[in-house]
């Protein structure tokens, strides 16, 4: 499995190969191939890129097919670039989640993503893809009636501030909990139910 990552700017066009295979080690191996000496450039324009977590240049790195596995990438841009990701050979059920300044972009919806001139981490990893709830949705509690607790499943489909506010049988309202910003998801359990 190959995912080509590309850099590019106005003028220049830089490509990285990331790949998976079951057989494939962590360190070099056949799979991955050694990077050529960086060729000059007219303008001044250049995009340098590496791989961060290893002590060689390479242009096709190939690890672990597992999840978990990533890739710890330095970037050196002198103008605004773009990088796009090919995500597409992906085996169902992965994505691969790009980790940018604390922000997480899913590769499958975010394949493009502009990078400003200046020195950039990147982190990709290897996920399974969670199926995303369509709609938000609160159940019913679970114990019910309940003595001396209870659960209240949901589901986000986008991130949201949650808020629960719960009312007796009067119409007053007897408790407000505060949850902050949650990701979407599917909270179900006792472990991730309100």
């Amino acid at each position: 499995i190959t995912m080509p990552i590309r850099i590019s700017n106005q003028t220049q066009s830089y490509q990285l190969t990331l790949g998976l295979d079951a057989s494939a080690s962590t360190g070099l191996d056949v799979y991955d191939q050694l990077s050529p000496p960086p060729m000059p450039t007219d303008n001044g324009a250049s995009a340098e890129f590496e791989l961060a977590d290893v002590d060689y240049g390479l242009i096709q790195d190939v690890r672990p097919m597992r999840v978990g596995t990533n890739w710890q990438l330095q970037l050196n841009l002198s103008t605004p670039s773009k990088i796009e990701i090919d995500t597409r050979n992906l085996p169902n059920g992965f994505q691969l989640v790009i980790v940018n300044l604390d922000q997480e972009m899913d590769s499958a919806t975010s394949a493009v993503t502009e990078l400003a001139a200046g020195q950039h981490q990147l982190q990709l990893e290897l996920r399974p893809k969670i199926d995303l709830p369509q709609i938000t949705r609160v159940w019913q509690n679970y114990p019910n009636p309940f003595n001396p607790e209870t659960w209240i499943p949901y589901q986000l489909h986008q991130v949201s501030e949650v808020r629960l506010q719960i009312y007796d049988i009067k119409g007053q309202l007897i408790r407000t909990l505060e949850l902050g910003q949650v990701e979407p998801g599917v909270y179900t359990d006792t472990s991730t139910a309100i």
